[in-house]
């Protein structure tokens, strides 16, 4: 580590000062951790976090009151990560029940001040670990792609190695083994992302840095050909991996048969079936399996997704799972073709109420947005004009449903895209009833509704595809 980076280790570790507040007790065995602290100068009434779960996350707004304290209490089964959306960054820490965890800073100076400390032995410590890492990451050299494969490998190799050598230093902390596997199959994924994965092995380049973390954690577990239960249970990282190289795994993209009656395949059926395959651990074999389906139900067509959810409601043996999944169905199959589209009244930028009822009798396309969702801005910035002039005169109407903000940063950024078509924005960002009746967990998302306000599709193509040259899902409504 050269001498400049160390110094801003020191200067942002030097800042996690610890204030003391007084003491919040949970029961023994409560399946909860709590959420609390003291913020200075906060011109907002409060700050987002989201909890993720082994299927899903929940956003929460956590609400600051006029002197600046906040507290809430979150439900958690085991440990999870939890990420916190603080001074226009996302900051990604762990929790078990039972933690409570304070958190204290000056808005006006976040980078000294912000300080993050937990009940529990070692805690505190490896939430600095956790940050250093942020601050390591975040003055790291942004470099593209390069053209040659053993560059690229280099490069991540190196990044790899920087991150583990400075969690070496909190190698006796009891969770040390999570953030080594965070880190681990971080690095994987972007391998992975790179098409490198089967050429190559991360390699840990400093004898000493390897004897240490050898003497915690042992360097075959880290191993993504390992299936790993332990990984499984602490790392949402691993998970995320395990999640996307199995399903990816696909052996054709298609086919192309004499016979015309063929069917379409399913490539929801064939991940399922991968998984099944492949997963020697039946927990994670379940776990995969409802995840498969969630993604199915979310972004592929609904009949395929529901051949393989009443399959996996007779194969699972994992009571909570199904429960979940039969949970998340139930409010789901309200989206599925034909269903009445959920009404909704919102706000427009004139501060009006606008209800979904007020577009019966033409075709409602709902863009699901964010304004800080870098996928919807980009496709929002090339393609939005575009479509509108495209469908310009027709029976069509364009809904944006921002779901992530309030009204001033909403309407700027409406301003900023130039954005066309009717803008409404939801009661509470992040947690408002149509998000949920949409089934909204990620952005952006797009709806399509027919004449007489009915689902035609609750995961539409976006944007871009609405410009391609073939008949798109739009032009098929319009056709009715």
């Amino acid at each position: 580590m050269n001498k400049s980076r160390r110094l801003i280790y020191q200067k942002f570790l030097i800042g996690l000062l610890i204030f003391s507040f007084p003491g919040v007790c949970l029961s023994q065995g409560d399946s909860a951790y709590v959420i609390r602290g003291n913020v200075k100068n906060y011109d907002q009434t409060y700050f987002g976090m989201v909890q993720e779960d082994f299927l899903d996350w929940k956003d929460y707004n956590i609400v600051v009151d006029k002197k600046g304290n906040f507290f809430r209490k979150i439900h958690t089964e085991s440990l999870q990560d939890f990420i916190l959306e603080l001074n226009n960054e996302t900051y990604t820490f762990f929790a078990k029940p039972g933690d409570t965890i304070t958190l204290t800073w000056d808005h006006k100076n976040f980078s000294k001040t912000f300080a993050i400390q937990g009940n529990q032995n070692g805690r505190t410590g490896e939430y600095k670990a956790i940050l250093g890492l942020f601050v390591l990451e975040k003055n790291r050299p942004k470099e593209k792609d390069r053209t040659d494969d053993n560059s690229n490998f280099e490069r991540i190799n190196a990044a790899y190695n920087e991150d583990i050598k400075f969690i070496s230093g909190f190698a006796s902390s009891d969770n040390f083994d999570k953030i080594a596997y965070d880190i681990y199959y971080k690095y994987m994924g972007l391998l992975t992302d790179s098409k490198l994965i089967e050429k190559n092995k991360l390699t840990i380049t400093d004898p000493l840095v390897k004897e240490a973390l050898g003497k915690n954690i042992l360097s075959p577990l880290l191993n993504y050909r390992l299936l790993n239960e332990i990984a499984f249970n602490k790392s949402a990282v691993y998970r995320n991996f395990l999640f996307e190289w199995i399903r990816l795994q696909s052996q054709f993209n298609g086919h192309l048969a004499l016979d015309k009656t063929e069917q379409t395949p399913n490539f929801i059926k064939s991940q399922y079936l991968m998984g099944q395959a492949v997963l020697s651990i039946r927990r994670i074999r379940d776990w995969y399996g409802a995840m498969i389906i969630k993604a199915g139900f979310e972004d592929s067509e609904y009949t395929n997704a529901l051949e393989i959810y009443n399959r996996y409601l007779l194969e699972t043996k994992d009571s909570d799972l199904k429960k979940n999944l039969v949970k998340y169905y139930s409010n789901l199959k309200n989206l599925s073709v034909g269903q009445p589209a959920p009404g909704f009244t919102l706000k427009n930028t004139d501060g009006k109420l606008v209800s979904l009822s007020d577009f019966t009798g033409k075709v409602v396309y709902i863009d699901f947005w964010g304004v800080h969702c870098g996928p919807c801005r980009s496709d929002i910035l090339e393609n939005s004009a575009k479509v509108h002039k495209k469908y310009e005169g027709k029976d069509v109407v364009f809904l944006n449903v921002c779901t992530d903000e309030t009204e001033q940063p909403w309407k700027k950024a409406i301003a900023s895209l130039k954005l066309n078509g009717v803008n409404l924005i939801t009661e509470k960002p992040n947690d408002s009833g149509v998000s949920n009746d949409y089934n909204i967990n990620s952005i952006p998302r797009y709806v399509v509704i027919d004449k007489g306000g009915k689902i035609i599709s609750s995961a539409a193509q976006g944007l871009w595809d609405l410009l391609q040259e073939n008949e798109n899902i739009l032009d098929l409504a319009l056709k009715k």
